[in-house]
């Protein structure tokens, strides 16, 4: 009997647990990227696969898989995205597999950010207001149109801006079209130099309950309004004093660490089990039972070192940091001999710390300690 494989997009840290979870599963892994040295390809076993395809790239997908796939090839299951931000090429993979999948084109929609604000217009939910055409006045006190700058098309999208706590929002349609409610995250944020740099996550929300039930319906109503009937829907959004407003909303995963460590650490839930499950067209609970259910509560939290920009030469304390009690892991992207960029997203972040506690004052000592133990020398 031949091996089946579910095929993972992308190949970086984020998908390290994918491809664990996909082989807990009992399926060989198929792990794409545009990076052949991608930390993926190092754990790869004997039967994994790694295609060298940009994961934007649909073209050059839907070609592996066909040959993949010809007569005497293998069987391929499904296909998901997660922690990775190219849901169309996995809605056109799925497509071609008769696989449950959010629409290709309601998938880019929501990957397109002004694509999207106009979808939510018309489908009548709130949205800032938009504009990608830009007036800069460089003098505040002058006349005559004097330090006026007329920017038609700027290439930016610039809009409203909503003042609230920002929040993920996790959920899933099943392979029957049934709506499951994943978690929610606390995320925060540091805007002391202009940018909105997130810093670190919490889990289980603070949020109230009802707020919390209130951003699960949106979620619904909106991903059911779309066209979503199959895969992952999670949405950024914040929660105003005019209520919960969505930031932004895409038919993946989340990256950060959130589903695949933050929210198992506090509640053993298995999302990328459940995501994994709808992928290949299985129900969720028909295997392993509900891996949305909560094993236990804890609070976890995710957090990050910001050591100054230049060349790390040196990192030290990572190990002892690790025995920690309530330390979940520590993730190192960037190692000796790599450069630490300015911090203008949370992209340039050099590590995740995620640690958990039966209080949240248990689980920010925990972070505390390990944050104090280690050590990176920048030259």
């Amino acid at each position: 009997m031949k091996n089946k494989y579910v095929w993972c997009l992308g190949a970086g840290l984020m998908q390290v647990p994918v491809v664990e979870e996909i082989w807990n599963l009992g399926y060989s892994v198929i792990v794409s990227d545009g990076n052949d040295s991608a930390p993926c390809i190092d754990i790869l076993r004997e039967n994994d696969i790694f295609e060298h395809i940009d994961i934007f790239d649909i073209e050059n997908h839907i070609n592996a898989l066909i040959k993949l796939q010809q007569p005497g090839g293998i069987d391929v299951a499904g296909t998901v995205c997660i922690g990775i931000d190219c849901p169309e090429t996995a809605a056109a993979m799925q497509e071609y597999l008769g696989k449950p999948t959010a629409p290709r084109d309601v998938a880019r929609i929501c990957h397109n950010k002004a694509e999207f604000r106009k979808a939510m217009k018309v489908l009548g939910y709130p949205t800032p207001t938009v504009t990608d055409k830009l007036i800069v006045k460089t003098k505040t006190e002058s006349s005559g149109s004097r330090g006026t700058v007329l920017y038609p098309d700027c290439g930016y999208l610039i809009e409203q801006r909503w003042e609230g706590t920002e929040h993920t929002v996790e959920t899933l349609f099943d392979v029957n079209g049934k709506f499951w409610p994943c978690f929610i995250t606390d995320r925060f944020f540091n805007y002391s130099r202009g940018f909105a740099l997130e810093t670190g996550l919490r889990h289980p929300s603070t949020l109230p309950s009802y707020i919390q039930r209130k951003a699960y319906q949106i979620a619904e109503e909106l991903g059911r309004d779309l066209g979503i009937n199959h895969g992952p829907f999670k949405l950024d959004i914040i929660v105003t004093e005019d209520g919960v407003r969505v930031i932004e909303a895409t038919t993946r995963f989340s990256g950060g660490f959130d589903c695949q460590y933050l929210v198992p650490a506090a509640t053993g839930k298995n999302i990328l089990r459940a995501g994994i499950f709808t992928a290949i067209g299985e129900p969720i609970c028909s295997i392993f039972g509900n891996p949305t259910h909560h094993r236990w509560n804890k609070v976890a939290l995710s957090e990050s070192l910001w050591p100054p920009v230049g060349k790390i030469v040196d990192i030290q304390g990572v190990e002892e940091a690790k025995k920690i009690e309530g330390v979940e892991h520590i993730i190192f992207r960037k190692n000796v001999g790599d450069i630490v960029e300015d911090y203008v997203d949370c992209t340039k972040r050099v590590c995740f710390i995620i640690t958990s506690g039966n209080t949240e004052p248990e689980a920010w000592e925990a972070m505390d300690k390990a944050q104090n133990n280690i050590r990176i020398v920048i030259e």
